[in-house]
């Protein structure tokens, strides 16, 4: 034992004289089986299952496999025979036919809404309209605002946010602002 103190490898003798009992493996065979568990292991080859596993696909990938492609064709027509409430007849894991199935409502609910939606697109939300509705009306009010009115609302907006040193443009003040309005409305009688 090159490189360990003696005091250790007399320490070491001497706890196996004591672990090692009349009629028990000796200490030489014990030594020789503990060097042989703790030795290496030459490298192994994966079987070819686990190399295949670590090949990645996307779920879209998975999907067209087990439809049979890109012919969706089939899937379609299942969907909308579903939608239609047509008996069905399951192929049970034995290969045998199971008793015909009748869609329940909510099945033939569900197929509706998915053929519309995949003929239509998906219905937005209700809050997305009432935002982009708001936005339009804003757009729309905006446009119709002069300069001068366009302006004091730019400048109440400065105000509001307290960066008035920061502007570079001479607003026109909210007075004049109801001024130049009250005379456009002149002009349109």
């Amino acid at each position: 034992m090159a490189g360990r103190p003696r005091a250790i490898d007399r320490a070491i003798k001497a706890q196996e004289a004591e672990t090692v009992k009349p009629g028990s493996r000796s200490t030489a065979e014990v030594r020789a089986e503990t060097e042989q568990l703790l030795k290496p292991l030459p490298p192994r080859r994966l079987p070819a299952t686990v190399v295949r596993a670590t090949k990645t696909e996307v779920w879209r990938q998975v999907m067209r496999r087990m439809a049979g492609g890109d012919n969706a064709e089939e899937v379609i027509q299942s969907i909308v025979d579903i939608a239609a409430g047509k008996a069905w007849i399951p192929k049970l894991p034995d290969g045998r036919e199971g008793p015909p199935q009748l869609p329940t409502a909510g099945d033939r609910l569900a197929a509706a809404v998915h053929i519309t939606n995949m003929l239509f697109g998906k219905p937005v939300a209700q809050t997305e309209i009432i935002a982009a509705e708001k936005q339009t009306y804003d757009q729309a009010r905006v446009k119709a605002l002069s300069d001068a009115e366009l302006k004091a609302l730019i400048y109440k907006q400065v105000l509001a946010e307290g960066h008035v040193e920061d502007a570079e443009f001479e607003p026109a003040t909210p007075p004049e602002a109801q001024e130049v309005r009250e005379s456009d409305e002149e002009d349109d009688e």
